[in-house]
């Protein structure tokens, strides 16, 4: 098969965003021009961001935390659409990941140990480290899964210990993991295949894509470039950033049939530096704009 020509500019640009090193931030506006979308998302949020902010995440269009790099960029927690943010208690610096089980249960992980807030993010409690994790998804305050870059974690105790889950065959970049039930769950890699659990991880089921990646590139970043989320074991959803020459954009892939088939709907072109996240209902996708320090949150209108 002809190997893709990734644009150089693009892979050094991702490269230096994975340190730690802490940036200037901008402002604190709201954004004055809405950013351009097509198909059924909807721009609900848009917000530039004061606080060193390269993660975001939204369970609606209310309540939403930020995290960014070095150990300035510990969460800030919103409740009003980021009008105003409050700078967390406790809570680690040199974010990667942030996942909202409800109002009141939220995980973050860093550089450092893992923390979760039981009172909406405003203080946190750190638990057992998992390596450099990027990942994470939860069930409550108790059971969930973690990520690395190409290691994959289990916790039944709320992080005080983590048990490793076996990983598909030739699985090498995870870039997005969620956790369903107790023992199913979804993993999605930089090959674009999406992977399919019911008992644990023993034993997984491959989905491809479906995507055209000839010259197109997935990133594989220390922040999530891309998310997944299932409602029942047909209905899920992918969200992923795509790059390529000139072109970058965030589609998103839609199944009713466990991943035999997928639909794809463009959301939005998008700057080479993002994070993403899906609330766990699938309805709201938070984008997190490295290079503006720029939130934007949609709605999925149909």
């Amino acid at each position: 098969m002809k190997q893709p020509h990734f644009n150089s500019t693009i892979l050094l640009v991702a490269v230096l965003v994975g340190g730690c090193a802490p940036a200037d931030a901008p402002s604190a506006t709201t954004a004055q021009t809405q950013t351009e979308n097509s198909g059924p998302w909807r721009v609900v949020l848009q917000r530039d961001i004061e606080q060193p902010m390269r993660v975001a995440a939204f369970l609606d269009a209310s309540f939403g935390l930020t995290g960014g790099s070095a150990d300035v960029g510990r969460a800030h927690v919103t409740t009003d659409g980021g009008q105003t943010w409050t700078l967390a208690e406790r809570s680690e610096g040199c974010l990667f990941g942030l996942d909202i089980v409800d109002s009141q249960v939220v995980w973050q992980c860093a550089l450092g140990p893992v923390g979760v807030s039981t009172n909406g993010g405003r203080t946190w409690q750190a638990v057992t480290e998992y390596g450099n994790c990027r990942q994470m998804s939860f069930l409550d305050g108790q059971i969930g899964w973690i990520a690395t870059r190409d290691r994959l974690g289990a916790t039944k105790d709320g992080g005080q210990t983590w048990s490793d889950v076996p990983l598909p065959e030739d699985v090498e970049n995870i870039l997005a993991t969620s956790l369903r039930t107790p023992t199913a769950g979804y993993l999605v890699d930089n090959t674009g295949v999406m992977h399919a659990t019911q008992d644990g991880g023993q034993s997984w089921f491959p989905h491809p894509l479906g995507l055209d990646l000839e010259g197109i590139l997935i990133p594989g970043r220390d922040t999530p470039s891309a998310a997944v989320r299932f409602a029942d074991a047909d209905h899920g959803l992918v969200a992923i950033h795509l790059t390529g020459g000139l072109s970058s954009r965030v589609v998103a892939l839609r199944t009713t049939d466990g991943g035999q088939t997928w639909a794809q709907e463009e959301v939005m072109e998008a700057p080479l530096l993002v994070a993403l996240y899906l609330s766990h209902d699938g309805s709201l996708l938070t984008i997190a704009d490295h290079t503006e320090s720029r939130v934007i949150v949609l709605r999925h209108m149909e």
